[in-house]
Formats: C-alpha cells, structure tokens, sequence
C-alpha cells in the first residue's frame, strides 16, 4: 500500500498499477454515492419526524376536544338510563295501583253490606287504605306525565352528544389516514434509499478486499523484482529479514 502512496515509479507493473487505479477510481465513486444516498436517507428521515409530529399535534387537538364530549355523552346515557328506569318504576306502580284500587272497591262494597261485628272496624281500616291509594294515584298523576316528558330532552342529549363525539372521530380517522398516506410516500423511497446504501457498503467492502489483493500482489511484486525505492527500503529490509531468518532455520 505505501508503494501506491508513495511516488515510486510503478511503471514496470502496468497491469497491477492500472488495476488499483481502477479500484481507487471505483471507491471514489462509490463513497461519493454513499455520500448522497447519506444525505437523501437523512433529509427523508427529518421529513418523516416533521409528518409524524405534525398529525401527533393534529391527533392531539382532536383527542383534547373529544374527550370532554365522550365524558359528558357517558354522563347523559347514564342519566338517560336512570330516567328511563325510574319511568318504569312509576308506570309500573299506576298499573298495579289500578288493581289495588279495584280489590279495596270490592271490599269496601263488601264490608258495607257484611253485618259482621267487626265489619266497622275493617270498613274504617279499608276506607284508609283507600285515601292513601287514591292519594298516591294522584301523586303519580302527575309524577308519570312529567317524567314521560323529561326522556325525550334526555334522548335529544345523548343523540346531540354521540354525533359529536362521532365527528371528532371521523376527524380521527381522517387525520390517520393522511399520516398513513404521508408516511408511505416516504417510507417508499427511504427504503429504496437504505437498500442501495447496504449495497453500496457490499460494494465498498468488496472493493476495499480486492485493493488489499492487489496491493499484497504488488508487494510481492516489488519485493521478488527487487525495487530499489527509499520510501520502501524499511518494510523490504524487514520481509527478508524474516526471510533470511526462515532460510536460517530449514537449514538448520
């Protein structure tokens, strides 16, 4: 490698000398490209983070305005239930008051025409009884009516409340669906871009192998030809010095 870095007259080996140019030539223009695939892959990275921290910030303002409508709808079907159980609670208590009121009717008619000695008290007993149911049928006179009327406010809050709570989730999905587009666009051509740049380092990497062959080839080329270069004479000195070391010791 220092005999190609060095300015020692190579001319004697054209083929190795025209072989690293080649590879010299080659590795340039393999990291100028990786240069630009570098600076491709980052400028589609940035814009990537910029899309994802643009509709992070749009999700986020939606999911902000949404969340206190979701709760006050969860609010309004409970209460909307409640109210709907308690109307039926009243209702079902008129429709069993009608029948409570028929059966101490009956028995007040019975208790008139009865002669028994206690019929007084029992007929005291049963017109009481009458005063308290007519009283409640009175009380749920007006107590059904009204709740009756209360449910379809309630119904109109909860339906006001859902269609609200929808379209801050079709603004969502929409929201979703761009950032997905958005990111495919990119996520298209970033990918192109790291598979050419594990390509070019396959490629760096081959070049870099075959450079080290050559210039192993051209050592032993300049060192069995016997080169005399100054700027060589240090690592040739020492290879047959290991040679001469070696000769020494199979002769041995």
């Amino acid at each position: 490698q220092r005999a190609w870095q060095e300015p020692i007259d190579l001319s004697g080996f054209p083929d190795l000398r025209a072989q690293l140019r080649r590879l010299d030539e080659r590795a340039g223009e393999l990291s100028a490209a990786a240069a630009a695939l570098e600076a491709e892959r980052a400028a589609l990275e940035e814009r990537r983070a910029a899309e994802i921290t643009t509709f992070d910030g749009q999700r986020k303002a939606v999911e902000e305005q949404k969340r206190p409508v979701d709760a006050a709808l969860r609010a309004a079907r409970d209460h909307h239930a409640a109210r709907a159980r308690a109307l039926q609670t009243l209702e079902a208590r008129a429709a069993a008051l009608a029948g409570e009121l028929t059966a101490v009717e009956s028995r007040l008619a019975a208790l008139a025409a009865s002669s028994s000695p206690d019929s007084q008290t029992q007929l005291a007993a049963a017109q009481i009884r009458r005063q308290h149911l007519l009283a409640e049928k009175a009380q749920l006179a007006g107590d059904v009516p009204k709740a009756q009327a209360e449910l379809p406010g309630l119904t109109a809050d909860v339906s006001r409340l859902m269609a609200e709570s929808q379209q801050h989730a079709a603004s969502l999905a929409r929201i979703e669906s761009a950032r997905k587009a958005a990111l495919t666009a990119i996520d298209g051509p970033l990918e192109r871009v790291r598979a050419q740049l594990r390509g070019s380092g396959e490629q760096s990497t081959a070049v870099q192998k075959e450079r080290g062959d050559r210039f192993a080839a051209l050592g032993l080329a300049l060192y069995t030809q016997k080169v005399d270069a100054a700027p060589l004479a240090d690592p040739i000195g020492h290879v047959r010095a290991l040679d001469d070391e070696r000769a020494a010791t199979e002769a041995a």
